[in-house]
């Protein structure tokens, strides 16, 4: 035992310390294992090959995550990029569909892991200077791999379904064989408006009789007005008044006594 040694050079196979001290660098040809826990200064971290962060405990680690980062500065009104995610190319210039991605897995009831999901961000046009992007989520579906299902392009329109524009659309719905590609529902599921897989609307109803099915009473028109009663009608202009009168009706009735449609302005 030793109480103390100090010297500029030493070459040691087996040392057991309460403390170490260095005052330069520590330069370990094997693997360095640290029991309970690790404190880097300002300098930071820098790992020139794969490194992994993992916690197993039969306690519930819920809301305790392996890893957390975090940043602290007297930024108090914009962005800090907290975590930067790169992606390059050592063979040959990169090209578009090049991009960055984060891996869900999880363990299934075999006990095998499972990939889950991705989400991934994308170079859609790698040119130097003429870079576009995209905002790419994958999931899984029967055991498959994981599939594109939602895109966010570089001009920030969304597609659910597909990846590929069929028009020039801000939102893109593509559905699938059997699935409505779109529906808005109540908070108890009772449907608003659905457009069927067969292109077909659906307003008020879940009933599809044609084209375009409604459920309940309907105006069209492309003005406003202040009527009160119950009534249907076609008009060309902009009627702002009681409707009783008014010029540019082409149909209309309002459902009250003879059940009469008016057409240009006269009974019939």
């Amino acid at each position: 035992d030793l109480g103390g040694i100090e010297t500029t050079s030493a070459m040691i196979h087996s040392l057991e310390a309460g403390n170490l001290q260095v005052r330069n660098d520590i330069f370990a040809q094997g693997n360095l294992s640290v029991g309970t826990g690790v404190n880097i200064g300002s300098g930071g971290l820098f790992s020139s090959g794969a490194g992994a962060f993992y916690v197993s405990t039969t306690s519930d680690m819920k809301g305790v995550p392996a890893l957390y980062a975090g940043v602290t500065d007297n930024n108090v009104s914009s962005i800090v990029d907290v975590l930067s995610l790169f992606k390059g190319a050592t063979s040959s210039a990169a090209a578009s569909g090049i991009g960055t991605g984060i891996l869900f897995s999880a363990q299934n009831a075999s006990g095998n892991v499972a990939t889950t999901s991705r989400i991934a961000s994308i170079l859609t046009g790698a040119a130097n200077g003429s870079e576009g992007s995209a905002l790419t989520f994958f999931t899984r579906t029967a055991g498959g791999a994981i599939t594109e299902r939602t895109r966010i392009t570089q001009e920030g329109y969304l597609y659910v379904g597909t990846t590929t524009a069929v028009s020039s659309s801000t939102l893109l719905v593509q559905g699938v064989a059997g699935i409505n590609p779109f529906n808005v529902a109540s908070s108890t599921g009772g449907s608003f408006f659905t457009v069927l897989a067969n292109g077909n609307v659906l307003v008020g109803t879940s009933t599809p009789l044609n084209t375009l099915s409604v459920g309940g009473s309907g105006i069209f028109t492309n003005g406003t007005f202040t009527e009160t009663s119950s009534i249907i009608g076609v008009y060309m202009g902009r009627p702002t008044g009681a409707l009783t009168g008014e010029s540019g009706r082409v149909l209309f009735s309002n459902g009250n006594s003879a059940q009469n449609w008016q057409i240009d302005n006269s009974s019939g």
